[in-house]
């Protein structure tokens, strides 16, 4: 599967991407994740999103509409939460930041990154 959604035993969401990504594939993935996690969600303090091995990725502006507002709708219940998205190809990057300014309603606090070493050093 080219995206899989995770929570990870320290309590971060773990958003993995590889190969080719429509923007109907991360709609889905973002849906079933939080129609089946919400509840272990609440207690997340990070959320990572890794685009690093995506070949292009196929998104529209409406697909990343669509997650934001899905975020706006459950940021209430995890207003904290960190969220990391690493992408090393300038489309995906560019994607990522597009995103980063739909989802500011959500009041959760943003980094677009281009590597792992970057991610960790931010949740640090």
């Amino acid at each position: 599967m080219p995206v899989t959604i995770s929570i990870t035993d320290g309590g971060c969401v773990s958003l993995v991407g590889s190969g080719r990504v429509t923007g109907d594939e991360l709609v889905s993935a973002a849906l079933d994740f939080f129609g089946s996690q919400f509840e272990a969600f609440r207690g997340c303090r990070a959320w990572l999103s890794n685009f690093m091995d995506v070949e292009p990725i196929e998104l529209e502006t409406s697909h990343l509409r669509r997650i934001a507002q899905l975020c706006e709708a459950i940021a209430g219940h995890n207003p904290n939460l960190q969220v990391a998205i690493v992408a090393n190809d300038d489309h995906a990057f560019g994607l990522a930041r597009m995103f980063e300014a739909l989802a500011a309603e959500t009041g959760w606090s943003f980094r677009v990154l281009r590597s792992a070493d970057q991610v960790e050093a931010w949740l640090d």
